[in-house]
């Protein structure tokens, strides 16, 4: 046998072997031991929707006034479960916002498509609920509520009086808004010691509709709102025995009153504080703040089932709503007239609030409204004081609790008693229309933004006492104009207008002064330098006091009033152009004196009356009134001096224009 052969035949007999021994371990091993689990992984569970951004973005003020309503979410939504129930919109001066709703996206952007445009300025609500749900059927994780304001884009932020048809009134507060849907502002005016009353808007003209009867003694502030759901404003109005719910039949009459408590109330903020798309009510009770819910868009009916806001040292005076800690719900910022700190409570989400650890603003504090004023993205606060305290301004540090700091501002001088926001000036920031009452200075005042957050006040100069403001397009013009609620006068209307008197100093051709009356002379002349040339355009009327007189412009410095110009042309003065000084036969035109010199070039100067104004020799009445010179040297180049009366018994009879002294 062959040695090789024999080698290769044991070789495969022990590789046989060894290999049965394994397959024979290894079925005993499976034998013996439990049999292995087969771990699968589970399918992924739907995810619950969650909206991630909003457009318009909230606490903006630039929005278009057709600007669609936008919704972001991170999964795709059932487009059936999109209602105005689920998605919500609401104006603060017109009823619950309607229109299309549309998906796009891979359905992850919702979008409302407005089917009419918002007031200029007006605040707008929307809330994304819980209802919403994505296409397998799981409900949002959270609701979202934001708000922003439409753009306004014109305004020069100066007033002139319209003249009122209405009685007096002891007003305490006005709110505006379409009452009787035919696109115009009215007014709710709210009426301190009488029935409240409907105002509506007949051209730019208020006019009184008809009064809401009141059992209560007095009445303290006013808000409209759609709150059910039907397409029109309904109105609150918070008096000494509870807040009164007038329902709207949609024509701007109203139906008798739901009564939501019996204590006085001081104050009341609409909003959708509990996120589930309708109108809800804070209402100031003094040491209680009641959080009045809405039982749904189609009643319109309330219940105090959520906690009060409950004050544990002094009252409140007034409350209002928006989301200061940007976490998508609206909060509570509070003021006090007790000087002992104004409050922010801080919502989870539910109306739930909590008080956040901040006092703020240690004066008598009286209305508060809330914005952003200084353009970073968060609500700031207005805050009007009385006692002649000056108002502040505090600025939201952006954290999210919702800190506030001062701005260091201390504004006006006057018992200020409402504050409403709004772009006067068209120039794209927030400014401030404040009433003010008392015996030092009663003149209503519009504070103007500088873009940053600080103010510079223009004055109204009226006497009334002021106690409610409102700003919105009354005469539809594009521009925010300013209504008032006046005690013991009648309401008072004042018209945002262009202004027609212009004026610049050769030294600083960078500013341009302007007004409706002669104010912007007086302004130019005040901040002119030594010889400087004031340089006019425009008609520039009516009467200012000044160093104890009334006159259409006030000199006492060396300088030139040059005219000759055009608002949108200040080089070179045309020889055909007459800057027009109308003193409207209500004192002097121009006063000018001192050791000075003074030129006055290419004027028309007229209807001056020097009537009662004193001056002249041996005490008579009054004289020069076009132009009256005490101790001055007076250069007259190229004027047209006309219509321009002494006194009535003066010196020189009535056609004295000029006098010299």
């Amino acid at each position: 046998m062959n040695g090789k052969r024999v080698n290769r035949k044991w070789s495969f007999v022990v590789i046989s072997l060894m290999i049965s021994a394994g397959l024979f371990w290894l079925l005993s091993t499976a034998l013996q031991s439990p049999p292995a689990a087969r771990v699968m992984a589970a399918p992924d569970a739907p995810l619950a929707p969650s909206p991630t951004s909003f457009i318009p973005e909230p606490n903006s003020h630039y929005a278009p006034r057709n600007a669609p309503v936008t919704v972001n979410f991170d999964e795709a939504i059932d487009a059936a479960t999109v209602t105005s129930y689920t998605f919500a919109v609401f104006g603060s001066q017109s009823s619950r916002v309607t229109g299309t709703y549309s998906l796009s996206n891979l359905l992850r952007t919702v979008t409302l498509h407005p089917a009419r445009e918002y007031f200029p300025g007006e605040l707008i609500h929307a809330t994304v609920t819980t209802g919403t749900q994505n296409i397998t059927g799981e409900q949002a994780l959270s609701a979202a509520v934001w708000q922003f304001r439409a753009a306004v884009g014109l305004g020069n932020g100066l007033f002139a009086e319209v003249d009122s048809q209405l009685s007096p009134t002891y007003g305490s507060d006005v709110a505006l808004g379409d009452m009787d849907n035919d696109g115009d502002l009215d007014a709710l005016l709210v009426d301190s010691i009488n029935d409240s009353a409907i105002l509506h808007n007949d051209g730019g003209i208020f006019q009184l509709s008809h009064i809401l009867p009141t059992a209560a003694s007095s009445s303290s502030a006013g808000g409209l709102g759609d709150v059910d759901g039907d397409g029109d404003l309904d109105a609150f109005v918070a008096t000494s025995n509870g807040v009164e719910l007038w329902e709207n039949f949609g024509s701007g009459t109203f139906t008798n009153p739901q009564y939501l408590g019996t204590a006085f109330g001081y104050d009341v903020a609409l909003g959708d504080v509990d996120a589930d798309g309708d109108l809800d009510a804070l209402v100031v009770e003094g040491m209680d703040t009641r959080v009045w819910v809405n039982q749904g868009q189609a009643s319109g009916t309330f219940s105090d089932t959520l906690p009060a806001l409950t004050q544990a040292s002094e009252p409140m005076e007034a409350v209002a709503l928006g989301d200061v800690d940007n976490d998508g719900d609206l909060d509570a910022y509070q003021v006090r007239y007790s000087g002992s700190g104004d409050e922010v409570w801080l919502n989870d989400g539910t109306g739930l609030f909590s008080l956040s650890l901040q006092s703020l603003d240690q004066w008598d504090s009286q209305d508060v409204a809330l914005g952003d004023l200084d353009g970073d993205g968060d609500l700031d606060a207005f805050v009007v004081n009385a006692l002649n305290q000056g108002n502040t301004v505090w600025f939201n540090t952006g954290t999210a609790s919702g800190i506030f700091t001062d701005s260091g501002q201390s504004l006006g001088f006057a018992d200020s008693y409402a504050v409403s926001l709004g772009d006067v000036d068209g120039d794209g920031d927030l400014d401030a229309l404040v009433a003010n009452a008392g015996v030092t200075d009663s003149s209503d005042v519009v504070y103007i933004n500088d873009v940053a957050g600080y103010f510079t006040a223009r004055a109204f100069g009226d006497e009334l006492e002021g106690y409610g403001a409102a700003l919105g397009d009354v005469d539809r013009d594009g521009d925010l104009d300013a209504v008032i609620a006046n005690d013991d006068a009648p309401l008072g209307f004042w018209r945002n207008d262009p202004p027609v008197c212009f004026a610049q100093l050769a030294s600083d051709g960078s500013v341009t002064y302007a007004s409706l009356n002669a104010d912007a002379i007086q302004q130019a002349v005040d901040a002119a330098l030594t010889d400087d040339v004031v340089k006019i355009a425009g008609t520039c009327a009516g009467v200012t006091q000044y160093g104890g007189t009334w006159q259409t412009v006030y000199v006492d410095k060396p300088l030139t009033l040059r005219g000759g110009y055009t608002p949108d042309a200040w080089n070179t003065p045309d020889p055909a152009v007459y800057a027009f000084l109308d003193a409207q036969n209500a004192g002097r035109v121009a006063l000018i004196t001192g050791p000075v010199s003074v030129t006055l070039e290419q004027l028309d100067i007229g209807y001056g009356d020097a009537t009662g104004q004193g001056g002249g020799p041996w005490s008579y009445d009054g004289v020069g009134g076009g132009i009256y010179v005490v101790s001055a040297t007076v250069t007259l180049r190229n004027n047209r001096i006309h219509d321009n009366v002494a006194g009535r018994d003066g010196w020189g009879g009535r056609r004295r224009r000029l006098f010299l002294r």
